[in-house]
């Protein structure tokens, strides 16, 4: 577990995605319009989710808010799903995992 500001400090703006239940769009479709990436940085938070204002210390760092779908998911278990979609999409797009 690592505090939000030393995460926030270590993803490049842009360059980063906040699995949120707030998100503007599922994490499949915000991959599928940035630019191909050699890495995928997710963000994920408590079980609780992020409180408001941290939510938008994140989105002020330049990440995009993301969802993965209608279910609340347990933080371990969206890890887990939020990774495998990257590794899908960074297979996709020949990146590679």
């Amino acid at each position: 577990l690592l505090a939000l500001d030393a995460v926030l400090d270590e993803i490049p703006h842009g360059e980063g995605f906040l699995l949120d239940p707030r998100g503007d769009r599922p994490l499949g479709a915000a991959l599928a319009q940035a630019a191909p990436p050699a890495t995928v940085r997710l963000v994920v938070g408590p079980d609780t989710g992020l409180s408001p204002a941290e939510a938008r210390r994140a989105r002020a760092a330049g990440l995009v808010a993301v969802t993965l779908g209608a279910a609340t998911l347990r933080a371990e278990t969206a890890a887990i799903a939020a990774a495998a979609v990257a590794a899908d999409h960074l297979a996709r797009a020949g990146a590679g995992i």
